[in-house]
């Protein structure tokens, strides 16, 4: 980093490393970006370097913000090139909860009191020296959260750092508290947040969260729920007779009680080894139908959710649109939903796992799992659900086609669906491999 740092100013440039770099190396964590502030606008920045032969190229990534990418690349035996974001001294003008107007300044501290947190606004020189007018330093020691000046103007400027804010606590290293008048205020504004922030970006911050194996989840939509975030964007948990949190569930399965508390804790033990995110968005989804089918028990003091696993399936389209998921991130999730209890409350007979992996595609199987997982917060899986998982040797797909029928002399009609339907529940139910014997066995009749 000091050779980076060296290169830059021996073009010209003097630069200072800011905001979560100079964070994690106080912290001792590795950093996975590099951004840089300096007094020179990107005019000026391109003159400096752009011959230089560590600079592959410089990339207007945010121009109108005063930022470019400069793509570092001193050795070609390094690899790809390092991208470092080069951003100018810069103070609001003007901001409104979604958009700041920026102008240009040559003073760092006005730069820095910009920034969201005090542990974010420090900055390092070339000598190693922590520029650090905010109380950075004694804020990371003592593991406290709060914002570079008043807490109701920081987030005014942006709603979204009050997730910024709970991202920190849930992903830092250590046991992190808000500092008083910093968590009176994202208390209070949190209702800001749905009505003046893009999905896009909310989604982004839970993906980072998300996708952080050490993370404290359960913390973090905790948070997310308290603040009224995490209704506004999965509002099918609050159709039910009561709040998720009150809808307590069978005691004799789930003694951790409430429905929003298992599906935090599903979320919280969702396995990290292999797709950590999206085990987390799944854990997350997968019993959102359960507030809208609450019954109450005979036995009373408790719910019973009969048929949520189709009815949260249903639900995934509606929330993919709002939650501007990837289209096939949408059909994992209403297929994991839909055979999310199959596992469950099944025997694993031959033809009960031919039935589930006809219906999960194999790639989706380890998922499954995952979810499977999760949902039991962490305890091992049995024997016989690792049968369900582990795909068979030949995939359960139809054998008999639609061009098997036509070329016995059938006409294509509504009636087409109906034989294949059923020849395709044969061999489900007993694991027939070859097309001809269905014919043989009278299974089709002419």
């Amino acid at each position: 980093m000091s050779n980076i740092i060296e290169h830059f100013h021996d073009a010209g440039v003097k630069a200072v490393i800011v905001g979560g770099t100079v964070r994690d190396k106080l912290l001792g964590r590795k950093s996975k970006d590099l951004d840089l502030a300096s007094p020179l606008s990107p005019v000026e920045l391109k003159a400096c370097i752009n011959d230089q032969d560590w600079c592959n190229q410089v990339i207007d990534t945010g121009i109108d913000h005063g930022t470019v990418t400069v793509q570092y690349w001193p050795d070609p035996e390094m690899g790809p090139a390092m991208n470092i974001e080069v951003t100018q001294f810069r103070r609001d003008v003007e901001c409104d909860g979604r958009h700041a107007t920026v102008e240009a300044t040559d003073s760092l501290t006005e730069d820095l009191a910009r920034r969201d947190l005090t542990i974010n606004a420090m900055a390092m020189d070339i000598d190693g020296n922590i520029i650090d007018p905010f109380g950075g330093q004694q804020d990371l020691e003592g593991r406290i959260l709060r914002t570079v000046g008043d807490p109701y103007k920081r987030f005014e400027e942006d709603y979204l750092r009050i997730i910024r804010l709970c991202r920190f606590q849930a992903c830092l290293p250590g046991d992190w508290k808000m500092e008083v008048d910093t968590a009176t205020a994202s208390w209070s504004l949190g209702y800001k947040v749905w009505q003046s922030t893009s999905v896009e970006r909310i989604i982004e911050e839970f993906n980072k969260v998300f996708n952080a194996p050490d993370a404290n989840v359960y913390r973090f939509l905790s948070s997310m729920w308290d603040l009224g975030i995490l209704g506004k964007m999965l509002p099918e948990l609050l159709q039910g007779p009561l709040s998720p949190e009150r809808l307590i569930q069978n005691p004799t399965y789930h003694p951790e009680g409430s429905v929003l508390e298992h599906i935090f804790l599903a979320v919280q033990h969702a396995p990290t080894e292999r797709n950590c995110m999206l085990n987390r968005w799944f854990a997350l989804l997968h019993d959102v139908g359960k507030p809208q089918t609450a019954e109450l028990s005979e036995e009373g003091g408790w719910f019973t959710f009969y048929g949520h696993d189709k009815v949260g399936a249903d639900m995934m389209k509606q929330i993919a649109d709002r939650l501007k998921f990837p289209k096939e991130m949408r059909k994992i999730a209403e297929v994991l939903t839909k055979w999310h209890l199959y596992v469950h409350r099944t025997p694993a007979t031959p033809k009960n796992v031919r039935k589930l992996q006809a219906g999960v595609k194999r790639e989706y199987l380890p998922l499954l799992e995952d979810l499977y997982t999760a949902d039991h917060m962490g305890r091992c899986i049995s024997e016989d659900a690792k049968i369900f998982f582990t795909p068979l040797p030949i995939p359960i797909k139809p054998i008999l086609m639609g061009k098997h029928l036509i070329e016995r002399g059938h006409t294509p009609g509504p009636a087409f669906s109906v034989i294949l339907d059923k020849a395709f529940k044969y061999q489900i139910d007993t694991g027939e491999i070859d097309v001809d014997n269905l014919y043989q066995k009278g299974v089709l009749n002419d």
